[in-house]
C-alpha cells in the first residue's frame, strides 16, 4: 500500500512503530475523504482507539509524542476536552 507521507510530519515514515504509521494513514484519510468531519473531537477518538486509552489520557499523548500532537493539529486546553 502505497502511503501519502505529510511533509510537516516530525518523525521519519519509517522509523515510526506500527501505532504511530496507523495514525499517519488514517490522517491521509481525513484529509482526503473526510473533509467535513475533520475535526478534533474524531482525531481524539481516533487516538483512543489506536492506543488504547481513555479520553483524559489523549491530552498526555499530546504532551509526550510528538506524532499525537501533530495528529491532533491543535494544542490542547482544559477547555478542549469538555
Amino acid at each position: 500500500m502505497k502511503v501519502y507521507i505529510s511533509q510537516d510530519l516530525p518523525v521519519s515514515y519509517n522509523q515510526l512503530p506500527t501505532k504511530h504509521k496507523n495514525l499517519v494513514k488514517i490522517n491521509y484519510v481525513l484529509i482526503t475523504l473526510l473533509k467535513d468531519l475533520d475535526n478534533f473531537i474524531i482525531r481524539a477518538l481516533i487516538v483512543m482507539i489506536i492506543m488504547q486509552c481513555s479520553y483524559s489520557d489523549v491530552s498526555k499523548y499530546y504532551y509526550v509524542d510528538k506524532v499525537v500532537a501533530w495528529f491532533l493539529k491543535q494544542p490542547i486546553t482544559k477547555t478542549t476536552l469538555i
